[in-house]
């Protein structure tokens, strides 16, 4: 059988048209097997020297979901626990926790200082968000004289905001002083996002000997706001 010059030009750009479909299905599919073999991160070792500084850090990327200052990510364990001495100051973020988050538990030393640092979201200073999923250590401790000073943020606890954990505590000598918030919670703010099933109520706040003064909040609790899963406050002061 003959083919015109006219019926081949057809048949040729038919057959390149199906080359091209093939070749863009089989990158499709190279594509996805690329994503989905890629090994989850691994969790670290976090290690602070004594009298640690983080000073003037930015997180200006949204997508940049990591504290200015310090990031304890999920699995992350402290070398040294009971580290004295660190100090967080003038660190800024568009994200929840400008000077430092805890997505797993520590425990810290005496004379941990947050000073001035500010957040567009949650909590200027220390943000906590530990998830229920059995594996985490979901407590986070200091010692004694711990500083928050002149933290600010956008939305909730203005130094100190405690989304999910298990138990927090701070020893005696704790101070809040000329923290803002410009929603609930000046100085501290502990509650659940009922959006978020990986977490669960009841975070314990255990409060040495502690001073509040100063602190601001446009709605709830200047010194501390303590809210429901709907943000609905049950106790604030």
């Amino acid at each position: 059988m003959k083919y015109s010059n006219t019926a081949i030009k057809e048949l040729n750009a038919r057959y390149t048209a199906v080359l091209r479909k093939c070749f863009l299905m089989n990158a499709t599919v190279l594509t996805l097997g690329v994503i989905l073999n890629v090994a989850p991160a691994v969790a670290a070792d976090v290690t602070i020297n004594a009298d640690k500084a983080y000073l003037n850090l930015q997180n200006l990327n949204e997508k940049n979901q990591k504290a200015a200052g310090l990031t304890i990510s999920y699995g992350d364990t402290f070398v040294d626990s009971g580290i004295s001495d660190v100090k967080f100051e003038n660190n800024t973020s568009v994200n929840s926790g400008a000077a430092m988050k805890a997505l797993n538990g520590f425990s810290a030393g005496d004379n941990w200082e947050f000073k001035n640092n500010s957040s567009d979201k949650t909590s200027g200073g220390l943000y906590v968000l530990i998830p229920n999923t059995g594996e985490e250590n979901r407590t986070v401790s200091f010692g004694k004289n711990t500083q928050f000073i002149g933290n600010s943020s956008i939305w909730l606890g203005g130094a100190l905001g405690i989304e999910a954990a298990e138990t927090v505590s701070l020893g005696d000598g704790a101070l809040f002083q000329g923290n803002s918030s410009k929603a609930d919670g000046g100085a501290v703010a502990v509650w659940t996002d009922s959006r978020n099933t990986s977490v669960t109520t009841g975070t314990t706040l255990n409060l040495g000997k502690t001073e509040f003064t100063g602190n601001t909040a446009a709605n709830r609790g200047g010194a501390l706001a303590n809210l429901n899963n709907d943000e609905v406050a049950t106790a604030y002061f």
